[in-house]
């Protein structure tokens, strides 16, 4: 029996390259790596993230948050809490203030409201531990002097 011995820089005809090999995953789909520069055009959503005129508050370190993940955490900066969606200092907004999560079940984005001033979607209010609120593309939600659209990504 022969074998063949091969400098490990050198690669087989047969074999993917390096590129495709991290571009394929187990069941062939195509993966999109974190250094990536199209990572930060494509996801689930987004929330583009203002302050209402006249809040006294500067304006969102990220104005525009692309989803890529299936629960998103919204809240006040604290350093025991890493949000997804920082929502400033103030002491009128929890450090886990609201969630929005994918249900998988029923297909759709639900918002959990987790801050004991609650929030308004859609000018409406949710208080404190309301039952999950289905989002859908165009939402508004209110935090305090912050809002937030939601904007579902187009299904192909």
């Amino acid at each position: 029996m022969v074998t063949e011995e091969m400098n490990p820089n050198q690669q087989r005809e047969d074999s993917p390259t390096a590129s495709e090999e991290t571009q394929m995953d187990m069941e062939g789909g195509v993966r999109i790596h974190d250094d990536d520069p199209r990572i930060t055009r494509v996801g689930f959503a987004k929330i583009d993230h203002t302050v209402m005129e006249g809040a006294n508050l500067p304006a969102p370190a990220q104005p525009t948050l692309y989803i890529r993940k299936y629960s998103v955490n919204l809240g006040r900066r604290s350093k025991s809490q890493d949000n997804d969606v920082d929502l400033g200092d103030s002491m009128n907004i929890s450090r886990q203030h609201a969630s929005i999560c994918y249900n998988f079940q029923k297909g759709h984005w639900e918002l959990f409201v987790k801050g004991k001033n609650g929030l308004f979607h859609n000018r409406k209010p949710a208080p404190y531990q309301s039952p999950p609120i289905r989002l859908r593309s165009g939402d508004m939600i209110h935090i305090a002097a912050h809002v937030l659209t939601w904007t579902e990504a187009q299904r192909q």
